[in-house]
């Protein structure tokens, strides 16, 4: 399911929540409208059946198969904490977030795409046929000279394919896994933006299991979970047995500092001592906003740039390769006379 859709089903969901109608009828009345989309009706029905026999929403759109882990942990988190509305809001300002940058990329990315396979193509065969014309290689076959010419472009092609499988399987390893994480966010301006997502994610269900009266442990553990970040579920899960033994919160954090900015961790520390964490949780979910969003931004901005400087290398480098076809074609009918 597209972000676009995401934002649309949580916008929707979140201002029913927000007056108080009851989950099925606020399905039944998004049922019944007009021009309502097949994966929309798919979500709504869901929520329905499962409401309808005792489960929780988090569980009755799981059922779906159109919830992301991601979506699971922060409707499951906020729906226990008693702030199902806040949960739907965050997930629709997210995924608007997202639809935006990637509508940013696409746009800025359709230039130099195609003067990435507009060049490879003129100068392959171009490369190509001054191969061909020289004397020295008449008996060779066109087409084999066509993929003697080509073949770095092909190369090219399966360096990219490979590099987009493996950023996807680190992508969907990173929940889970440390060494994904710290792999992902060591790319620069994406590194950025996936912590900063992160660092939002947690701090906003630590928040609402805050308000919520929950244990520490449990604050720590669910806000863990729903961070979608390998690096803090698994320093979250190290510090729920910290609080357990009844050390402060602030030690938890300042033990993961690749999990945990020291910034965030002195400053969540102070409102531990002063008995006022819920607004500075608050303060926190609010400066990771808007610093995600600056970062999304960097995002669309970077990578059309990166893609296009790569693409000038790149066919800069075949049009050399070509040139040097074109000076042997010279040689070649020089030497024959």
């Amino acid at each position: 399911m597209s972000p676009s859709a995401k934002s649309h089903i949580f916008r929707n969901l979140s201002r029913y929540v927000r007056t108080g109608m009851g989950i099925e009828k606020a399905c039944d009345s998004m049922l019944s409208q007009p021009g309502v989309r097949k994966e929309e009706r798919v979500i709504y029905d869901s929520i329905h059946r499962g409401v309808s026999s005792g489960q929780s929403i988090a569980e009755s759109m799981s059922s779906s198969s159109k919830l992301a882990a991601l979506d699971y942990q922060m409707l499951d988190a906020s729906e226990r904490g008693g702030q199902l509305d806040a949960g739907l809001q965050h997930l629709s300002e997210y995924y608007e977030r997202l639809n935006r940058t990637r509508q940013r990329i696409r746009k800025g990315l359709i230039y130099p795409v195609f003067l990435f396979h507009f060049g490879l193509l003129v100068t392959t065969f171009a490369g190509a046929m001054f191969t061909k014309f020289n004397p020295a290689n008449e008996d060779k076959p066109y087409m084999q000279i066509v993929w003697e010419t080509g073949r770095w472009a092909v190369l090219i092609y399966i360096i990219l394919v490979l590099t987009g499988i493996a950023l996807v399987l680190l992508r969907q390893q990173a929940a889970n896994s440390k060494t994904a994480d710290r792999l992902l966010n060591m790319i620069p301006v994406l590194g950025k933006a996936r912590k900063y997502a992160a660092l939002e994610r947690f701090t906003s269900v630590f928040e609402i299991f805050l308000l919520a009266g929950m244990k520490m442990s449990e604050s720590i553990k669910g806000a863990g979970d729903a961070s979608n970040s390998g690096l803090i579920r698994s320093a979250a899960k190290q510090g729920e047995k910290i609080v357990k033994q009844g050390d402060k919160l602030a030690l938890a954090l300042f033990e993961h500092p690749a999990a945990f900015p020291n910034d965030f961790a002195r400053g969540i520390a102070s409102a531990e001592e002063a008995g006022m964490l819920d607004a500075e949780f608050a303060r926190w979910r609010k400066f990771y906003g808007e610093a995600l969003s600056d970062a999304m931004d960097q995002l669309a901005e970077w990578v059309p740039k990166g893609v296009y400087f790569t693409t000038l290398f790149v066919v800069a480098g075949m049009i050399i390769r070509a040139g040097f076809a074109y000076r042997d074609l010279l040689n070649g009918f020089l030497d024959s006379f």
